[in-house]
């Protein structure tokens, strides 16, 4: 049997015979599906005085076959949420090959106002906070959040 490239995808070789067609699709759709979806790794340890946010999933990450890293889960702080905040450090299997920025929901002391901040992510994958609004944060969704590593495929 061969494989596609940059997934891997099993496909059939012209001698492969009928009945092993079922075969053959099956690990197709098994290889498709892991692509697709790998698992959630919890991002651990937090920065200094994070944790996860009550009621939101736990801060975690999954890069995908193509290179995709994928962030989601709530954190909070005991205090006030400071720009320049590490928050925590990607394993290397998640660093970008270059400087990353992204814009993340962060949220005010007793409200439920939500206002813009941002994630700095290094080639290091130390992930840095910036808050845009001066008013006291001290939580931060991650949901939705992801980048690209920048890597080449198929790799050379």
């Amino acid at each position: 049997m061969l494989t596609t490239p940059i997934f891997d995808f099993p496909y059939p070789e012209g001698s492969d015979l009928v009945q092993e067609g079922n075969d053959v699709i099956q690990d197709l759709a098994e290889a498709i599906e892991a692509a697709m979806n790998p698992p959630w790794v919890d991002l651990a340890p937090l920065g200094t005085n994070y944790s996860q946010r009550a009621g939101y999933l736990a801060p975690a990450y999954r890069v995908r076959d193509d290179g995709q890293v994928q962030l989601r889960g709530g954190l909070t702080k005991s205090a006030a949420i400071i720009t320049g905040d590490t928050l925590f450090t990607l394993p290397d299997d998640a660093w970008p090959t270059a400087s990353v920025s992204l814009v993340i929901a962060v949220h005010r002391t007793g409200t439920t106002n939500a206002v813009t901040g941002r994630l700095d992510i290094a080639t290091t994958g130390a992930t840095t906070v910036h808050v845009i609004d001066a008013q006291a944060a001290v939580s931060i969704a991650l949901d939705g959040a992801g980048f690209s590593r920048g890597l080449v495929f198929p790799p050379e």
